[in-house]
C-alpha cells in the first residue's frame, strides 16, 4: 500500500493510460519533467474552476498530486507498477 494514496481520479487516469498502452510515454514524461511538477500542479489548481464549468473533473486531484513531491513520487511508483502488470 502506498504511503500517500493517490486520489481516485488520478488512479483512473493511469488505468486508462495502461489500457491504451501509453503508460511508458506518460511515465517518461513525468520523470523527465519532475522539476516542473510543482508548477504544473499550481496550474491545475488555477484551471480547476474553469475545467469544472466545462464538465472536466479530476483537475484538482491532479493539482494535489503534482504539488506534493511525495505524491509525485507515489504517482511514479504507481505508473511503474502499471508498467509491470502490463508486460
Amino acid at each position: 500500500m502506498p504511503e500517500h494514496p493517490l486520489p481516485l481520479a488520478v488512479q483512473e487516469t493511469v488505468d486508462t493510460l495502461r489500457r491504451h498502452e501509453l503508460v511508458t510515454p506518460a511515465a517518461l514524461f513525468l520523470i523527465g519533467h519532475r522539476p516542473l511538477a510543482f508548477t504544473a500542479g499550481q496550474c491545475c489548481y488555477l484551471l480547476a474552476p474553469a475545467a469544472t464549468l466545462l464538465g472536466v473533473s479530476g483537475i484538482r486531484a491532479w493539482g494535489e498530486v503534482l504539488s506534493d513531491p511525495a505524491q509525485t513520487a507515489c504517482l511514479a511508483d504507481y505508473m511503474t507498477e502499471a508498467l509491470r502488470h502490463a508486460a
